[in-house]
């Protein structure tokens, strides 16, 4: 039976309060320690969220850059997020690969999605100013209402704006034979990846929504710790289809006449051939259809008698999804992620965060890299 996948959203509101913008650090490595503001103090990036008027505000020819977006002031909006481990040049404006960057900052009107780009590495600048790349290892994300709001203090309470999980849009990684994968901010170029749905489950002590009455819309929110916002738990899959003919049919004719070269991991048998049963076996969706269920794990039924191979370790003469998943594995061709960093699926991986904008004028994210050398948390 195909097992049942549970998807639960959980959305955290932050609260309002009246406060100054602050730069980003530009810092050497040093500890993250817990401040009074709810923010901890240590090297990271800053990601302002403007909300504005729509009948007044346009940002539709506004330039990539920067590291400030724009959604509606009482609208729905999405945040796209990208980024891509093999980037090392800068930006058509000269900003670095290592600095948080607005692909898009306008999310007011037209198709209400902006989208930043996160660096994977950072650039960290010693007491003798020189500078040393080193791996973010993913980051933490805290958030806080800064700007003053727009619907003052209501019987509803004050101004709030509502984080919703990100979910994956799109991933893949790099093939190593297209030079210009590292200036790709998608994957419509590329090999994709399946990706199932986030199981994502709440922790009713991370997640805490804002009480406007403790507050009553006056004085000073503290930060939040959204991080469990930015993680993946579930199967990630190869995501290429064995029907590249897209006949409809599987055939020799499927078989690429270069894949010694280019699969060569397809050759189960370690034959001079490619046999068809290999190739379809290579493929975790068999059935091309970008999802890996247990109808991928009855099609591999006929096949893995045709190649001789026993993945039945149950011995209940029935290929499950399970075995058909731990099968994948050993080829290289799936992966289960366990509260993982949600970039850290693939070398490119592009996500949408949903968001509700209840009067909220400025909203401030930041991003403190998890590497111990850059940082140290103490929650």
């Amino acid at each position: 039976m195909k097992p049942k996948r549970i998807v639960q959203i959980v959305l955290i509101t932050l609260t309002v309060i009246i406060l100054a913008v602050t730069p980003v650090l530009a810092a050497k490595p040093q500890d993250v320690i817990q401040r009074s503001n709810g923010f901890p103090s240590g090297l990271h990036f800053n990601l302002n969220i403007h909300g504005k008027d729509p009948a007044v505000f346009d940002c539709s020819a506004m330039a990539p850059g920067g590291n400030s977006i724009f959604v509606g002031i009482n609208d729905t909006a999405t945040i796209q997020y990208v980024t891509n481990t093999k980037r090392t040049s800068n930006f058509p404006d000269g900003t670095s690969a290592y600095e948080l960057y607005a692909l898009d900052p306008c999310a007011v009107g037209g198709d209400k999605i902006a989208q930043v780009y996160l660096p994977t590495k950072v650039q960290v600048v010693d007491e003798f100013g020189g500078t040393t790349l080193v791996d973010s290892q993913g980051y933490y994300v805290f958030a806080r209402i800064l700007g003053k709001p727009e619907n003052k203090q209501t019987e509803s309470g004050p101004s709030t704006m509502i984080l919703e999980p990100n979910i994956v849009v799109q991933a893949c990684n790099d093939p190593g034979t297209d030079p210009n994968f590292p200036d790709y901010t998608d994957c419509l170029w590329s090999l994709g990846l399946i990706v199932g749905d986030n199981l994502y489950l709440a922790n009713d002590e991370t997640f805490e929504r804002f009480d406007p009455a403790a507050t009553g819309g006056k004085g000073k929110s503290t930060a939040r710790d959204i991080s469990p916002l930015f993680t993946y738990s579930g199967w990630v899959y190869w995501g290429e289809d064995p029907d590249t003919n897209d006949d409809g049919s599987l055939t020799d004719a499927d078989i690429p006449v270069d894949w010694a070269t280019a699969y060569p991991g397809a050759n189960l048998n370690g034959n001079a051939t490619l046999e068809l049963y290999e190739w379809v076996l290579f493929h975790p969706d068999i059935d091309g259809d970008n999802y890996v269920d247990h109808g991928d794990a009855t099609a591999a039924e006929y096949w893995l008698a045709l190649a001789g191979i026993d993945i039945d370790t149950n011995d209940d003469l029935d290929i499950s999804l399970e075995e058909w998943q731990a099968f994948q594995v050993t080829l290289g061709h799936a992966e289960y992620f366990d509260a993982a960093w949600i970039f850290d699926i693939a070398d490119l991986v592009v996500t949408a965060q949903g968001i509700t904008n209840n009067g909220a004028t400025l909203v401030q994210f930041r991003f403190y890299p998890k590497n111990p050398d850059l940082t140290t948390y103490r929650p």
